[in-house]
């Protein structure tokens, strides 16, 4: 949240901007709140490839969705949760690649005896 009085426009102003069309606004929001998202997917996947994947995942789907944005939390708070479903997608994505990468070894080391 920016300080009443300060030349930076708040979040809430840059939204109404970005809907409007104005792309220039949804840069400043990405170049605002990016590295945050970043720091916060890092925590969650402990792996940075994925982190800075996850963040721009997050990012196309906010700029696709902005126009569904109420206003009821913050951009960040918004952001953060785009970001959350986004982990958890990748999560149970990871799992099955993996249970799939498991069922064909068995397969083969079966066919193999």
């Amino acid at each position: 949240m920016r300080e009443a009085g300060s030349l930076e426009p708040t979040d809430r102003a840059l939204m109404q901007r970005a809907c409007h069309g104005d792309r220039g606004a949804f840069h400043q929001l990405v170049d605002r709140h990016a590295p945050g998202l970043y720091r916060l997917a890092v925590a969650m996947t402990h792996h940075t490839v994925d982190a800075h994947d996850l963040v721009q995942e997050t990012l196309l789907v906010a700029f696709e969705q902005m126009h569904k944005f109420e206003h009821r939390s913050s951009v960040r708070t918004w952001l953060v949760g785009i970001l959350v479903r986004q982990v958890a997608n990748h999560r149970r994505q990871s799992a099955r690649r993996r249970a799939g990468s498991l069922d064909e070894a068995s397969g083969a080391g079966a066919a193999m005896a």
